[in-house]
């Protein structure tokens, strides 16, 4: 994943900015899949159950936005976690 070629670029920015990283996390392609699967299933579901009147734009989305997914930027994005430590307020 690309992500892990920018993991010293987003470190050393945001020390720049004041902040210490304490732990970091980059998504795997797994937990990529179980997001984009999740919420597209959820608006889907949702479109179904309870739509009504939103229910065709609902599913357009989901259908387009998971097609999109699928057939194109599948495996090049994720998320990265990091949890930051305020240099500039710690230890008083």
């Amino acid at each position: 994943m690309q992500a892990d070629r920018a993991q010293p670029g987003v470190v050393a920015e945001v020390q720049a900015h004041g902040f210490e990283p304490g732990f970091g996390h980059i998504s795997t392609a797994a937990e990529s899949d179980r997001h984009e699967w999740s919420w597209t299933g959820a608006l889907a579901a949702w479109a179904v159950d309870e739509g009504r009147a939103d229910r065709d734009a609902a599913l357009d989305l989901a259908r387009t936005h998971r097609r999109e997914w699928l057939d194109g930027y599948r495996g090049q994005l994720g998320f990265r976690t990091v949890v930051l430590h305020d240099l500039r307020t710690a230890g008083g």
